[in-house]
């Protein structure tokens, strides 16, 4: 019998995710075992158990803001989550304005992590477009009494909004 690996490799957004499936000839590959490996990189941000909304007119997206540390997702503690660290969030997945406006969600709208929050009192002005670039982002902020207890976990929606166009109107 001869060994037959089968590599499928995923790029997501930002990250890279390995699956590795082993199996022998002559074995159904329903019998066959699966591992996975995700790796992040320090600053890299996801929503997750994000939602997609379309109501026919605007869409909207969004879910539990994690960041990547030290090669693990952590959430982000909503304690002084604001408008500006939401818009943050959007710009880096794209849904930036004028199109996409933000709005900054808490207590674990979204579930909750396994894993503890971290990066508490982030301050963005909403110009920025990563989290690296914001005041607080540091490995060493990490979260007080505050969040390490309870639901203070941040989230986000994007949400797509009606560009308004001004028009000079001239009355005769």
């Amino acid at each position: 019998m001869m060994a037959e690996e089968v590599y499928l490799f995923s790029v997501g957004l930002f990250s890279l995710v390995l699956f590795v499936q082993c199996g022998i000839d002559g074995i159904e590959p329903t019998s066959w075992t699966t591992s996975s490996t995700s790796y992040c990189y320090d600053g890299e941000v996801r929503l997750e158990n994000s939602t997609y909304l379309y109501d026919g007119r605007r869409s909207s997206y969004g879910g539990r803001v994690e960041v990547c540390y030290s090669g693990a997702f952590y959430p982000v503690c909503d304690d002084g989550w604001t408008y500006n660290e939401a818009t943050v969030v959007c710009k880096y997945f794209g849904y930036g304005l004028p199109y996409y406006r933000a709005v900054a969600t808490g207590g674990g709208e979204f579930g909750l992590s396994d894993n503890a929050p971290i990066f508490q009192n982030l301050m963005c002005n909403g110009s920025e477009y990563t989290f690296s670039d914001c005041r607080g982002y540091a490995p060493n902020n990490i979260v007080g009494d505050y969040c390490s207890s309870g639901n203070h976990q941040a989230g986000v929606y994007c949400i797509e909004g009606i560009m308004l166009t001004f028009c000079d109107f001239i009355f005769i």
